[in-house]
């Protein structure tokens, strides 16, 4: 590996982030949490508000999970942030309210894998941890000619132990930072700008022309589409929300939905009569193996159903964590 050519392609050429500012291990901590399955562009205005609101790992472990939670609508993956705030509370009872500095400690978080354990521990503390996203399995896996599919956790280690070998051997916060950015800006997954490569001349990928064709990677699952009918109860201003318990997107506010059910069928089920009832449309929202396909409904109603509902004023509902497949849905369409 061309270390020394990399760090000093990534001192001239780095992007400029708020994180990156103030490098402190819960800065970095709370931008790797909400880094993961989400883009750099979309992060950074939620990274601001959030240490905003939350500057200390104190402030997270005090706060109401529902208070985080609407804080960081809209990124999904909420799992993340309720392990994040599950890991305020531990630091708080085994850390006296700082962040761990070895990466053992910072493993052993909630919510805390080996690639976040070894971003926060070379980053924040310089020590030399392996950190391996999927920017770095595929800067490796083209720079090291590995021809094995990457999403095998065989080639993950294999990645892991080459990565470990070079960090060794460099300045880890650099180093670390360095191989993500360089796969964010330059050996992208899609028309990579290898003549900007600090890596270019001793890539295999670039010398046996594989750069297309690397890494390998197994065939997406296909997509399942599961078609809804979607009802936004509104009674007296107020209207009807269900609060997931577990499972995907648990402690999210949903419209309570129905599959493989019309509308007629739900309301005389559930003996609801509604003043007026109209169909606002239909919207899609896609998740990472799903795809969710709502026929939305607006039913105005004078007395409350039997459905175990959460009510919730309309000129509240910016208070409460609402699913984003749910969220849009209020986007679409106005509802006073």
């Amino acid at each position: 590996m061309l270390i020394q050519q990399l760090e000093s392609w990534y001192q001239k050429n780095h992007r400029k982030l708020p994180f990156r500012s103030r490098p402190n291990p819960y800065w970095i901590w709370i931008s790797e949490i909400m880094l993961q399955q989400t883009q750099m562009d979309t992060v950074i205005p939620y990274f601001l508000r959030f240490i905003k609101r939350f500057p200390t790992i104190q402030s997270i472990a005090e706060a109401e999970e529902e208070e985080v939670l609407t804080l960081v609508q809209g990124l999904g993956y909420y799992r993340r942030f309720r392990l994040l705030k599950k890991a305020a509370e531990w630091m708080m009872q085994h850390h006296q309210g700082k962040f761990p500095h070895t990466f053992e400690d910072i493993e052993n978080l909630p919510g805390v894998g080996s690639y976040t354990a070894g971003a926060i521990a070379s980053i924040a503390f310089g020590l030399p941890k392996s950190a391996v996203d999927g920017n770095v399995l595929r800067v490796i896996a083209r720079y090291a000619g590995i021809q094995e599919d990457i999403t095998l956790q065989a080639t993950k280690k294999k990645i892991m132990a080459l990565n470990q070998q070079w960090i060794e051997q460099a300045n880890p916060p650099i180093y670390t930072q360095a191989l993500m950015e360089l796969g964010a800006l330059v050996c992208r997954p899609k028309a990579p700008q290898c003549e900007q490569c600090p890596l270019q001349s001793s890539c295999y990928a670039y010398a046996h022309q594989l750069v297309e064709t690397l890494p390998k990677v197994a065939k997406k699952k296909r997509q399942v589409i599961e078609p809804f009918t979607t009802v936004l109860f509104l009674y007296q201003g107020k209207l009807g929300f269900q609060k997931r318990q577990s499972g995907l997107l648990e402690g999210m506010y949903l419209f309570p939905q129905w599959q493989d059910e019309g509308i007629d069928v739900i309301l005389k089920k559930e003996n609801i009569h509604p003043q007026h009832l109209s169909q606002l449309g239909k919207v899609a929202h896609i998740f990472t193996h799903k795809r969710w396909e709502m026929s939305v409904f607006l039913a105005e109603i004078q007395t409350l159903p039997t459905l175990d509902l959460v009510w919730i004023p309309v000129a509240k509902i910016d208070q409460i964590p609402i699913a984003k497949a749910h969220r849009k849905l209020l986007d679409h369409y106005k509802i006073e």
